[in-house]
C-alpha cells in the first residue's frame, strides 16, 4: 500500500476520496466507504452513527448518515450513488474504532453501477495531493497549541465573536480589531468569513417576537422535564415560521440546557424522542 502522508495524516493512494473527508474502494459492482484519517480527527469523540435504512437508494452528495459526537452532531453525505447494501456492525458497535483505524474500519457498502470514480478524487492524482495539502494546512490551527481543532468548534468560536460584536448591526474600531485578531488566530479565510457573517446577520434579523415565543415554548416544555409530541410539533412549526436553521435551533437548545444546569436542575432537559 502506497501512502501519501501530509503532516502526519495518511491517505492511501489506491483509494478514491470525496470532499467530505470520506474514502471509497471499488470492487466489482460494489463500493465500500469510510472516513479518512483527517475526517476521523475532525469528527472527534464519535459516539454513534445513524445510517439510512439498508436498501436505501442514495445519490452522490445526498445525505447518508448522522454522526453523533460528545457535544454535537453532524451529517455526512454519500460519496457515491447506489443502493446501501450493508453497514459494518463492528463500527456500529464501537464507532471510536474509526479514529484508531480509519482505513481498516469501513463504514458502509453500496451496490453501484458507476465504478469509474466520477465526482471523486483519485488518491494517486496530483490534483488530490494539492487538495489534501491545502485542506490539511487550512484546518490546522497552529496558534492554538499546534493541535487539530474541531472545525465546528473553530468556526463556532468565530461565529460567536461576530454575533456578539454585530448585535447592534455595526462594528466600532475596537470590535473590528477584535474580529481581525480572531480571523488571524483561527486562520479564517475571507470566503469563510463572508459565509459566517451572512449566517450571523441572518440570525440577528429573525423576527424577535416569534423568537421569544419559541424560547417561551421551549421553557414551558422544560417544566415537564420531557418534550411531548404536541410540544415538539409546536416547536417545529415555530422553527419553520421563524426560519431557524438546525444550527440555530441546536444553539437555543444548548442554551436551555445550560440554564437548567445553572438552576440546579440537570435533568430538566430531555433529549428529543
Amino acid at each position: 500500500m502506497i501512502i501519501l502522508e501530509i503532516e502526519g495524516l495518511k491517505f492511501p493512494k489506491e483509494l478514491y476520496y470525496h470532499r467530505d473527508h470520506t474514502w471509497v474502494s471499488f470492487e466489482g459492482g460494489s463500493a465500500r466507504i469510510g472516513l479518512t484519517d483527517m475526517g476521523a480527527r475532525l469528527l472527534d469523540y464519535i459516539n454513534a452513527l445513524d445510517f439510512l435504512p439498508i436498501g436505501s437508494k442514495i445519490t452522490q452528495n445526498g445525505d447518508l448518515l448522522k454522526v453523533k459526537m460528545l457535544h454535537w452532531e453532524t451529517r455526512l453525505t454519500s460519496p457515491v450513488s447506489g443502493t446501501l447494501l450493508s453497514i459494518n456492525e463492528d463500527v456500529m458497535a464501537s464507532p471510536t474504532s474509526i479514529e484508531s483505524d480509519p482505513y481498516g474500519m469501513w463504514m458502509a457498502e453500496f451496490a453501484v453501477e458507476d465504478v469509474s470514480g466520477k465526482g471523486l478524487m483519485s488518491g494517486s492524482s496530483e490534483f488530490f495531493r494539492s487538495w489534501a495539502i491545502n485542506h490539511v494546512r487550512t484546518l490546522r490551527v497552529p496558534h492554538l497549541d499546534g493541535e487539530f481543532m474541531n472545525m465546528k468548534k473553530k468556526y463556532g468560536i468565530y461565529r460567536d465573536t461576530l454575533r456578539d460584536v454585530w448585535a447592534d448591526n455595526i462594528m466600532d474600531q475596537g470590535e473590528e480589531q477584535l474580529v481581525s485578531m480572531m480571523r488571524e488566530r483561527l486562520g479564517i479565510t475571507p470566503d469563510v468569513h463572508d459565509q459566517i457573517m451572512k449566517e450571523v446577520q441572518s440570525a440577528i434579523r429573525k423576527p424577535d417576537a416569534l423568537l421569544q415565543v419559541y424560547k417561551m415554548a421551549l421553557a414551558n416544555a422544560l417544566m415537564d422535564k420531557k418534550i411531548t409530541p404536541d410540544e415538539q410539533n409546536m416547536l417545529d412549526g415555530l422553527k419553520k415560521a421563524i426560519g431557524l436553521t438546525d444550527m440555530e435551533e441546536e444553539r437555543l437548545r444548548s442554551e436551555a440546557r445550560l440554564e437548567c444546569e445553572a438552576f440546579g436542575d440537570r435533568e430538566a432537559f430531555g433529549d428529543r424522542e
